[in-house]
């Protein structure tokens, strides 16, 4: 369940949010994307951080993530400016792509700025469970 509703594999496809500039010139609307999964401390740094320093910016974010201590099963993110809601987990895949999609809608956010921190983030949540 997505926001109470099915889950709808059209809402991840990022062809839908590359760089698009809405009417207005303010809203912009991108997809981050991570190949590899995500350990659960990683999405809970990058959530927290997004919602403390970002959150006035940020219009609405969703994501479908592969995380790694719960393989086969992506969590289903959702929040709107600093409110995010707890993960929703779905049985299994929706489709072939098992690659983490975060969908930002956003007034001023950088998406490449915010790439950087998810990969920094992931980079040094790796380093520190392999210590």
């Amino acid at each position: 369940l997505f926001d109470g509703a099915p889950y709808d594999r059209r809402l991840f496809d990022p062809a839908l949010y590359e760089a698009h500039v809405h009417a207005d010139d303010t809203v912009t609307s991108f997809c981050l994307r991570h190949a590899t999964p995500l350990h659960a401390a990683t999405l809970s740094l990058f959530l927290q951080l997004v919602a403390e320093h970002c959150g006035a910016k940020l219009l609405r974010l969703k994501g479908l993530v592969d995380v790694v201590e719960s393989p086969g099963r992506p969590a289903v993110m959702h929040g709107v400016q600093h409110v995010f809601h707890p993960p929703a987990w779905l049985d299994a895949w929706p489709d072939e792509d098992h690659s983490t999609r975060i969908v930002v809608i956003s007034r001023g956010l950088d998406a490449q700025w915010l790439q950087d921190i998810l990969e920094a983030l992931d980079d040094e949540v790796k380093t520190c469970s392999t210590s």
